[in-house]
Order: C-alpha cells, then structure tokens, then sequence
C-alpha cells in the first residue's frame, strides 16, 4: 500500500505533466470546443448625437482588454447628426467624444452626408481613427475613404471592410471584390463594417450581403435601428445591430483555435445593466460633460409650451400621420405660402413632451440641417412620391411622409404602385396629374427628384427647417393634440386610383 505523502507526491507529478501537455490558455467556447484566442469587437450604431453612454464603451473596452482579450471598437454610423450638440458644433463635439473613446474603425452612415457630403468631408482631419467606405467615390470614379483596414492581433489578421448608406450603389459587387482583395493580403478574419439596415424596408441590406457574398465573418450593421439580442445567422455570417442612441452596447465575440474562427456569438447590454456593471471611463464622461454644458447654455430657452406630447417617435412618423409632423409641414407651408408641404418620417428625430418647448427640444427634433425648398412641379410627381411613401406599409419606411395641404387615402393591400386610391388638396378638388404646384420640401428631396426629371422648377429656397418651426411655435400657432386625419388607411378596399 502507497503511503499518503507519497500518494500525494504521486499526485502532484501527474499534476505537473498534465500541464507541460495542456496549453495553459487552453479555454472552452460556448460550443464546447477548445480556443487558444479570443477577439472581442465592441459596437455601436445610430447614436444620433446621444452621447452619454460612450464612457461606459470605453470602459468596457477596457475592462476586456485588461482581462487578456483582443478588443475591436467599431461604429456603424449615423452619429454627427442629431440632437443640438451635432447642431451647434457642427458634428465636432460628437467627433471630440468618439475621439477620446478611442475607436478603431468608423463607417458613414447616410445622416453623416446631410444636407450635403461637404459638411462631413470638413469634420474629416478632425477624426482621430480610421473612415471607410468602399462604395463613396467622387465625381471622378475616385475613393473618397479607404476601403478597409487591417489589424493583426496575436498573429490573426483581420480585414474589415466598410459600405456606406448611398442611393445608387453596386453593394454586393464592392463586398465580393473586398473580400477577395483583404483574403489576398492573407486575412484570417473579414469583418464588414456597414450602414445598410434589415429588414423588409432595407434592400440592399446587411442580411443580402451576408447571401449574397461569401467569405464574410461577420456583418456589424446599422441604419435600422434593429436590436438583435442574438444576432442574425446568414449562411456562415453572423449579422450584429445595437439598436439605437446607446440603449445598447454590442458585443459579437469570436472563439479562434488555429487561426480559424471556430465559434462565434452576438449579445447586447442594455442601458440599465452596462451603467450598472461597467465602470466609466473618467476622461470621456468629462469630455462628454464639458460638451453637453456648453450645448445646454444655449438650448435652454424656452419659446412655448405643450399640454400633451408631440410625437416624434420613430414607428409613428415613419408610419402614419402624426401630431408632430402636422406642425412641422404646417410651419413650412405657412413660411413659403406653398400649395403643399411634403417631409420624409426620416427627417423627424423625438418627439416633445408635454410641458416647455425649448430650442433644445426643437433641435432634437430637428437636427439635420435640411433646408427648405420650394419648386413648382406636377401633381403626377406628388402621386408617385405618395406611392414611394406608403410602399412598405406596414414596415417603417423612412420615405413616409408627413404632409400639408392635400388629404389622401392609401389601401395597404393593394399593389405596390397601385396604392394610393384618392388625392384630394384642401381646396376640395382632387389632384390633377397634369396640373401644376406649389410644392415645398426638404433641398435633398428636391435634388432626388431632380434626376427623375418631372420637368421641375426651383422656385427658391427659405432656411433650416428647425429654424422655421421655431418661428412657428413662437408665433402661438395652435398645438393639435392629434394628428388631423390627413393620411386615411382604407384596408380592404379594393378600389385603386386610375393610372
């Protein structure tokens, strides 16, 4: 019988042994199989010019890259647009935060080229960390932005790649050539970095360039404001989106084991548990507190008052007629003595609750610099962009429109195309196709529109439409408590408008 010291030394020796065999970092993934490294790519989409929040993305970053992992900070857009501090500092404040959060890689989302790409090609050199967009070229067939970047961590190259929101674009054809270039340069790991949305309003979308180009890892998406708590498995991609305006964090962590990517997997944290459990970063949370003070000085004021809620929120405007967006087209149509006022759900960002109305609110409602113009135009244009509004219905649609001056009624069943059965304009007689108005709209509508060719006229342009509905509310124009029934829903009516 072995005695227990020297059963114990016995013990011991196997003990020892066993560990020269088995790699020390020898770790296991969700699935069960071993790893030897772990990268973690932390993101962030559509803030809109919230910001409070970015301290706790650092903080996060940090915590993980302090417990041994690789860490990727990446955002998916839409960030210089939105709320007053993107208003007053021109996007540099928000710019100034994402710079001290220390991000490792950007692309543009479609609010960072409003009113024009010039305003975000200005912010350009103030921007700390790297662009890219491989499908922004400038009028001479040039690359505005690098089409990607390479990293290496622990001996794993990793290609990222980024697709900005544009109107015209071959998407799929720049992801396959991207692909091919980064697996050229011996890229272990493709990463797409992009701004194209899911769902049935998006196409082209993050989920279509998962099907429809192979060789991507992971799409890290934004545009439309989707939370997936688990992410979206494509074919061998994994599709991750963080909401919206920092009500989550992503995280998408990937398990590799002989350079190969043999697990991988997508959550969120929300608002509640990351301010909780996170510990903030102390020089971003004051940066972010220097901007927010100099902001409110200014948003403070205010310049009227509403007994109930204005509604701005995002499934309302960008589906149905709302209290909020009746003034907002009202005080366009007012200023210019348009026949009609058209804006896109798109363009409205809060809502305003009730009690004061301040610049501030107005300015986070609306943030995005539009300027409003007014054209003359055919009434079959009006048709077509009624049709292009409710095409998606019942999905958001950022191209629903808020209108002033004409009630009309839409069958949600009937044909794409074929939808909107009757126009009718305040003075009580129907839109005439061939006849001509007065049409006032947001400058990018109009440089849309433009390259349809209705046979248009640009009668003028009359400021920044924040600008406009603060006059308006100034004014003691009235205050609707609710929408006044100008976008009629005729579900199941079979009868559809002449074409």
């Amino acid at each position: 019988m072995i005695g227990r010291r020297k059963c114990f030394v016995l013990l011991v020796s196997i003990s020892l042994i066993m560990a020269l065999i088995i790699p020390a970092g020898a770790a296991q993934a969700p699935n069960g199989f071993e790893y030897d490294q772990k990268i973690s790519i932390i993101h962030t989409n559509d803030q809109h010019g919230i910001v409070d929040g970015e301290q706790y993305v650092k903080g996060l970053a940090d915590k993980r890259k302090a417990a041994g992992e690789y860490v990727l900070t990446v955002n998916a857009g839409d960030v210089t647009q939105g709320e007053p501090i993107n208003v007053l500092t021109g996007g540099e404040g928000v710019v100034r935060i994402m710079n001290s959060v220390c991000y490792d890689v950007f692309v543009p989302g479609n609010v960072e080229f409003i009113p024009d790409e010039e305003r975000f090609l200005k912010l350009q050199p103030l921007i700390a960390f790297p662009v890219i967009a491989a499908n922004y070229f400038d009028n001479d067939g040039n690359r505005v932005f690098d089409p990607y970047i390479i990293k290496e961590f622990g001996g794993i190259k990793i290609g990222i790649f980024g697709l900005a929101a544009l109107s015209e674009s071959p998407y799929y054809e720049i992801g396959k050539d991207c692909v091919a270039e980064l697996k050229s340069k011996g890229c272990d790991v493709i990463i797409a970095l992009v701004h194209l949305g899911v769902g049935a309003a998006y196409n082209p979308s993050g989920t279509g360039l998962a099907e429809n180009v192979a060789g991507i890892d992971v799409v890290v998406d934004g545009h439309s404001h989707t939370v997936l708590e688990k992410g979206i498995s494509v074919r061998d991609t994994l599709v991750a989106q963080a909401g919206e305006k920092l009500n989550y964090i992503g995280i998408t962590e990937l398990y590799i084991k002989s350079e190969k990517i043999i697990d991988k997997r997508a959550s969120l944290i929300d608002r509640a548990t990351y301010t909780s459990t996170i510990k903030p970063d102390a020089s971003v949370a004051a940066i972010i507190a220097e901007e927010l003070a100099a902001v409110n000085k200014v948003t403070s004021s205010v310049i009227g008052k509403t007994s109930h809620l204005l509604d701005g929120e995002r499934k309302s405007v960008r589906t149905s007629e709302t209290n909020l967006g009746d003034m907002i087209v009202d005080s366009m149509r007012r200023k210019t003595n348009a026949d009609l006022a058209i804006l896109q759900g798109s363009m409205i960002r809060a809502s305003i609750a009730a009690g004061d109305i301040t610049t501030g609110s107005v300015l986070g409602v609306l943030p995005m610099g539009v300027i409003v113009t007014m054209i003359e135009a055919p009434g079959r244009f009006i048709l077509d962009i009624l049709e292009d509004a409710v095409k998606s219905y019942p999905e958001q649609s950022p191209a629903f429109l808020q209108v002033s001056g004409l009630i009309y009624s839409f069958n949600p069943n009937g044909k794409p195309g074929k939808r909107v059965i009757e126009v009718i304009m305040d003075n009580g007689n129907p839109l005439n196709p061939e006849a001509r108005y007065k049409v006032v709209m947001p400058d990018k509508l109009v440089e849309d529109m433009q390259k349809l060719d209705y046979g248009e006229t640009v009668i003028g342009e009359y400021g920044d439409y924040s600008s406009i509905f603060i006059d308006y509310i100034k004014s003691n124009c009235a205050i609707p408590k609710d929408a006044a029934g100008r976008i009629k829903i005729r579900q199941g009516d079979n009868q559809e408008r002449s074409q």
